[in-house]
C-alpha cells in the first residue's frame, strides 16, 4: 500500500484522543469547558507530530484517555453498578493499550488508580467498582492470543527482544543515544507541550487553590505519579509524556474556562505568557532559515501564517497576564497552534529537500541499476521508510550481511554511507563479486540529523 496508508491510525488515534479528552473532561465539568480541553489537545505540538507518523504513540494515547475517562466516571460513581458500562470501556481499553504497545497504558492507569487509593484512603472502596476479577479475565482473554501467536511464530525472540532489549535496555539505560538526566522531560514540555504546558504554567496557581476539587485529585493522579517514572528512566524520548498531556489541557481549561476563581499567582501568569508567545516568535527564524540550509527556496506564505500566529499568541499572552477575557485568549492560543501546524507540515517540512533522502535513494536505484526490480541493500542508512519506497526485498544491513545479499542476488544496487564503505565494499570483493560507482546522493538523517554522502553501486559488467 503506498506509505500514507500505514500513517491513518496514528491519525485516527490523534482524533480519538482529542475526543476522549472531552469525553474524560465530561466527567468533571460542563460542556464548553470539556470542549476547549480537547482543543488544548488538538493543538499540543507531539500530538500533531505523532499524528503524522506511522508509529504507535497516537494511538497508544487514545486508549489511555479512553480508560482514563472511564476510570474518571468509576470514581466518581456512588455505587457499583454492571460490568457492562464504564468498567467494560475501561478495560477494553487496557487490553487494546498493552496490544498496541505492552505495559505503558497499564502503567498510567495502575499509577491513577493506585494514587487515587493511597491519598483517599477513606475511600479504597471504590475499586469494587472497577470489577478488577471480570476485568483482568476479559483483558487476558484478548491480549493472550496474540502474545501466543508473537511467541510461536519468532520462536520466543520477540519477547527477548522486547523485554530483554528494549523494555528493560530503555529503563536501565539510553538507548540509542537518547539518555538524559531527570527533569529532562519538565525542560521539553515547554515545546513538546505547547501551548498545553503554557497555559497550565498560567493557571498553576488556580490549580494549586482547587487542590482538593475532584477534578484536580484525579489529574494529578493520572500525570503525576507516571510523569515521575518518565523522568527516572534512562531512556528520554519527546513522545513518552504523550498520554499525560491531556490531563494538562483538563486541568488548563478548567481553571482558565470552567472556574471564575483569579488567577492567584501573577509572576506564574507572566511565565505561562512568555513560553506561549515565545514558541511562535522562536520558530520564525527557523521558518525561513531551515528552508535555505537544507531546502532551496522560503515558503513566503509559511512566513506569514507564523506571523499571526505569534500576533495571536501574543494577545492571547497579554489577556493571560491582565487575567481577562481567558476564553478569547485560549482560543487564540489554539489558532496560533493550528497556523504554525499549516506552515511546518504544509509548507516549510516538504520544502526541506535534503531531509527526504529515502525517495532520492530509492529513484536513482531503480535508474541506474540496469536491470528489472533491482533489490536495494542500504549500509548506514537504516529509515524504513527505503522498505516502503524501493519494495519490501529492500535489505537494512550491516557491512557483513550487504556483501552476503549482494552476493545471492543477480540484480542488485548497494546504497552506503561514507563511513561504512571500505568495510562493506572489501566484504563484498572477499564474495568474489565487483562493483563499479554509479551515484551519490547527500542528505541528513532526520532521526539524528547526521549529514550523510551515501554512494550508490551496481554489478560492474564482466
Amino acid at each position: 500500500a503506498p506509505l500514507w496508508v500505514y500513517r491513518l491510525p496514528s491519525l485516527l488515534g490523534a482524533v480519538l484522543t482529542v475526543l476522549g479528552t472531552v469525553i474524560a473532561a465530561r466527567a468533571f465539568m460542563g460542556p464548553l469547558p470539556a470542549l476547549v480541553a480537547g482543543f488544548i489537545t488538538l493543538a499540543i505540538v507531539v500530538l500533531n507530530v505523532e499524528a503524522h507518523l506511522a508509529k504507535t504513540d497516537a494511538m497508544l494515547t487514545a486508549t489511555v484517555v479512553f480508560a482514563q475517562a472511564a476510570l474518571a466516571r468509576i470514581w466518581l460513581a456512588e455505587r457499583k453498578s454492571s460490568f457492562f458500562g464504564w468498567p467494560l470501556v475501561f478495560w477494553v481499553a487496557i487490553a487494546a493499550s498493552i496490544l498496541i504497545k505492552g505495559p505503558i497504558g497499564l502503567m498510567v492507569c495502575g499509577l491513577t488508580i493506585l494514587w487515587l487509593t493511597v491519598a483517599n484512603a477513606h475511600r479504597w472502596r471504590w475499586l469494587a467498582r472497577l470489577h478488577i476479577l471480570p476485568g483482568l479475565l476479559l483483558t487476558i482473554a484478548m491480549v493472550l492470543p496474540w502474545f501466543v501467536a508473537i511467541n510461536m511464530a519468532t520462536d520466543g525472540a520477540f519477547f527477548q527482544e522486547a523485554v530483554m532489549n528494549d523494555f528493560l535496555g530503555k529503563a536501565g539505560s539510553g538507548q540509542e543515544g537518547h539518555w538524559a538526566p531527570p527533569l529532562t522531560h519538565l525542560l521539553m514540555s515547554v515545546g513538546v507541550a505547547w501551548p498545553a504546558m503554557a497555559l497550565a504554567v498560567v493557571g498553576a496557581g488556580a490549580m494549586w487553590a482547587e487542590r482538593r476539587s475532584q477534578v484536580m485529585r484525579f489529574l494529578m493522579a493520572w500525570a503525576i505519579p507516571s510523569w515521575i517514572v518518565f523522568e527516572i528512566v534512562a531512556t528520554k524520548l519527546p513522545h513518552y509524556t504523550l498520554p499525560l498531556l491531556p490531563a494538562l489541557a483538563i486541568a488548563a481549561s478548567f481553571v482558565l474556562v470552567g472556574s471564575d476563581r483569579p488567577l492567584p499567582v501573577r509572576w506564574l501568569r507572566w511565565l505561562g505568557a512568555i513560553e506561549l508567545a515565545g514558541l511562535p516568535i522562536a520558530l520564525l527564524p527557523t521558518v525561513i532559515v531551515l528552508p535555505l540550509v537544507l531546502g532551496d527556496r522560503i515558503s513566503f506564505v509559511a512566513v506569514v501564517l507564523t506571523l499571526v500566529a505569534i500576533t495571536a499568541a501574543l494577545l492571547a499572552a497579554r489577556l493571560l497576564v491582565q487575567d481577562r477575557d481567558r476564553l478569547q485568549a485560549v482560543c487564540l492560543a489554539v489558532g496560533a497552534s493550528i497556523l504554525l501546524n499549516v506552515a511546518a507540515w504544509g509548507l516549510v517540512l516538504p520544502r526541506l529537500d535534503s531531509l527526504w533522502l529515502s525517495p532520492r535513494i530509492a529513484a536513482v536505484a531503480r535508474d541506474v541499476a540496469g536491470c528489472p526490480d533491482p533489490v536495494l541493500v542500504s549500509v548506514g542508512f537504516r529509515e524504513m521508510s527505503l522498505v516502503f519506497l524501493a519494495g519490501t526485498d529492500t535489505v537494512i544491513a550491516s557491512p557483513q550481511q550487504a556483501a552476503d545479499a549482494i552476493a545471492r542476488t543477480p540484480c542488485a544496487v548497494l546504497a552506503v554511507d561514507a563511513q561504512e564503505q571500505a568495510e562493506t565494499l572489501a566484504a563484498i570483493e572477499a564474495k568474489g563479486v565487483m562493483l563499479e560507482e554509479a551515484a551519490t546522493e547527500t542528505g541528513r538523517n532526520i532521526g539524528n540529523g547526521d549529514v550523510l554522502e551515501m554512494t550508490l553501486f551496481r554489478r560492474s559488467e564482466p
